[in-house]
């Protein structure tokens, strides 16, 4: 079923981009900023972050690294790591 409804002549009126809109931009950009600086001051009171851990970078510690070890035996290798037999490698004499 086809709409009865008059379509406006100008195709301006259909657009958001009106003066009316233009004039509710910062006054509604302004609202969301401060409703957004309410609501994170009340998520901290609720909730308090500690002033160093919310300022510093997450540190992780290093992992040491492994232990690596080789012995020449005769035409293998024994390769140790961390003082754990891992496995021999054939035909090799030096690292």
């Amino acid at each position: 079923m086809l709409s009865t409804s008059p379509v406006p002549k100008d195709a301006a009126a259909l657009r958001p981009d009106t003066l009316a809109m233009r004039a509710l931009r910062r006054p509604l950009a302004a609202l969301l900023l401060s409703v957004g600086g309410l609501m994170l001051r009340l998520s901290e009171r609720l909730h308090p972050v500690r002033a160093h851990a919310a300022n510093a970078a997450v540190v992780e510690e290093p992992h040491p690294l492994p232990r690596v070890e080789f012995h020449a035996d005769g035409a293998d290798g024994a390769l140790y790591v961390d003082g754990k037999y891992v496995g021999r490698l054939p035909g090799v004499k030096r690292l």
